[in-house]
């Protein structure tokens, strides 16, 4: 315990100067006189610093592209790091064979579509015109059997001759009627541009075409490997000068992309009177050796499993404008100073000088039982790594203190 710690070794110290120095008559005189506390000396603070605690500068986001397939892959980046935007192209497998085979198929689709253009401005137009003199001719052939089986009269000058005269049997009228109920269907469908019936099913061909389309632009989607958002590219292939292809195999890893539009910090958090405290009113701050701060407001916390036990960490983002230089920062040891905002204004006094000025109050209790046995009318509000935050009343009198 901290506390325990800063208290063996104020009672060392206090050894060691009594071993080596003594007291004269003046020096026992002074320090039987009484001293008072005086709060005032630590000014109201609005917040506080918790702790200074290692952490990790994280990206947005990580992606880690492995190779999709096996085989020959070729480079068009030739540096090891580098920024892209999102949809450049890194790499693909087989330009060549793909390009080729893209052609092939582009070269059957403009086959196909001319095919198609013949038969609906051609084939079509001409069916139709062919299958409507068709049932011209047999609604008017259907009429004349109509108008000659209701008028035995007209039909003996009608016809002469015995197989004329068969045509005026009753079922010649049906089969008649029948034929031009099929032309009109057959005339329906080719108004549809069906074309099935003519010998060649273009729609057959349109899927089977389709189909094909399908699968390359899901093989050429595998072989391209394109940047899937704006960052930073870290190629995990060895880039050799003048090398552009590189045999690869299944699942390797190709390289790995960073999105450094914003920049987070990765700060586990143990202490559990930290974790109690509402998380919104944390910050955490990275000093640059140039003296800059780098300000990060909360984001969120998880529960991540670290060496086959759980840890509290906490995450929080810097701002856009902050976030090109935190990220220089990213794969280096940096420590974090994470500062509380106080629900108000308290005295912040170092957790030594407490010891120093009350050691009987402090020792074997919590900080925020010392701190009411030594000062009643106070009340610690935040504890730190090495300060607390205490509220005293406006007009609380000075405490004395006797040696």
């Amino acid at each position: 315990m901290l506390q325990n710690r800063i208290w063996i070794a104020l009672t060392a110290v206090l050894l060691v100067a009594g071993v080596g120095c003594s007291k004269s008559p003046q020096t026992v005189k002074a320090s039987s006189e009484k001293k008072e506390w005086n709060w005032d000396a630590y000014p109201l603070l609005p917040k506080m610093r918790l702790a200074t605690l290692s952490c990790q500068l994280q990206p947005q986001s990580m992606l880690s592209i492995p190779s999709p397939v096996a085989g020959r892959i070729r480079l068009y980046v030739n540096q090891p790091q580098t920024n892209l935007p999102q949809g450049a192209l890194i790499a693909e497998f087989e330009p060549e064979v793909f390009r080729s085979e893209g052609e092939a198929l582009e070269e059957a689709r403009l086959k196909l579509e001319e095919r198609e253009r013949f038969q609906r401005e051609l084939d079509v137009p001409r069916q139709q015109v062919q299958l409507s003199r068709q049932m011209d001719e047999a609604q008017r052939q259907l009429a004349m059997l109509n108008l000659i089986s209701t008028n035995q009269e007209l039909a003996k000058y009608a016809f002469y001759s015995p197989q004329a005269a068969s045509s005026l049997r009753p079922e010649a009228a049906d089969r008649a009627r029948l034929e031009l109920d099929i032309l009109k269907r057959t005339y329906e469908y080719v108004q549809q541009t069906n074309l099935a019936f003519m010998g060649v099913d273009l729609q057959a061909l349109r899927s089977d075409w389709l189909r094909r389309k399908v699968d390359f632009d899901r093989r050429l989607s595998q072989s391209r490997i394109e940047m899937p958002f704006a960052g930073q590219l870290t190629l995990s292939i060895p880039v050799s000068e003048g090398v552009q292809e590189y045999l690869v195999n299944t699942g390797q890893e190709l390289g790995i992309v960073r999105d450094l539009s914003a920049v987070r910090a990765r700060v586990p958090v143990a202490n559990a009177a930290w974790t109690a405290m509402q998380p919104d009113k944390i910050e955490a701050i990275v000093r640059l050796p140039t003296g800059e701060e780098l300000k990060a407001k909360y984001s969120f916390q998880k529960i991540e499993r670290q060496q086959q036990r759980e840890e509290s960490v906490y995450y929080f983002k810097f701002p856009a404008e902050n976030a090109k230089s935190a990220s220089r920062l990213l794969g280096t040891d940096v420590a974090c100073e994470l500062w509380v905002n106080l629900d108000q204004s308290a005295r912040v006094v170092p957790k030594l000088t407490l010891l120093m000025e009350k050691p009987e109050a402090f020792q074997g209790k919590s900080w925020a039982r010392g701190v009411a046995d030594a000062w009643p009318d106070a009340q610690l509000i935040a504890e730190g790594q090495s300060d607390v935050a205490i509220l005293v009343p406006h007009n609380a009198p000075p405490v004395a203190k006797t040696l």
